[in-house]
């Protein structure tokens, strides 16, 4: 590859692109902790929190669950995603996954509430190193620019 902005370009969006694939295995590996840690309880949502992500009103909808420790103490709090339309309803039942000492570290026993966020930075993290390879396909593709002797310059 003859193109030092080529080169430069690859390199950034490789290590971008690698970054978000280091923090994708950091939360799913804090994820799997906290799965492996996490005491169950049974929830009920409690009310759907609109999440405002523009001007025009539109967003997304975040549950508020509420459950009750096995030591009797009711705990309520809000779901780290959103989305829409929303997910849970008003008075679904749900179960609740809680650090054993701190149950205000909650989250609800689902797949996106769980597994999202490795998710999301895997996926962006997918897209960099696709961007990567396809550069490094038109790299390859193009023919190497003579210099000003006339001899070509190696690929």
């Amino acid at each position: 590859m003859a193109n030092p902005q080529l080169r430069t370009l690859q390199k950034v969006f490789g290590g971008v692109g690698a970054a978000l694939f280091v923090v994708a295995l950091l939360v799913a590996a804090h994820t799997v902790y906290f799965i492996r840690s996490a005491v169950h309880a049974p929830g009920e949502v409690i009310d759907l929190l609109h999440v405002e992500s523009d001007d025009d009103g539109d967003g997304t909808w975040k549950p508020r669950v509420r459950f009750r420790t096995a030591a009797g103490e009711t705990i309520e709090f809000e779901s780290s995603t959103s989305s829409n339309p929303p997910s849970y309803e008003i008075g679904e039942a749900v179960q609740v996954l809680h650090a054993p000492g701190d149950p205000r570290n909650a989250r609800i026993d689902g797949f996106f509430s769980l597994w999202g966020m490795s998710i999301v930075f895997g996926a962006i993290g997918t897209a960099f190193l696709v961007v990567v390879l396809v550069l490094a396909i038109a790299a390859a593709a193009t023919p190497a620019q003579p210099t000003r002797r006339g001899r070509r310059r190696p690929r």
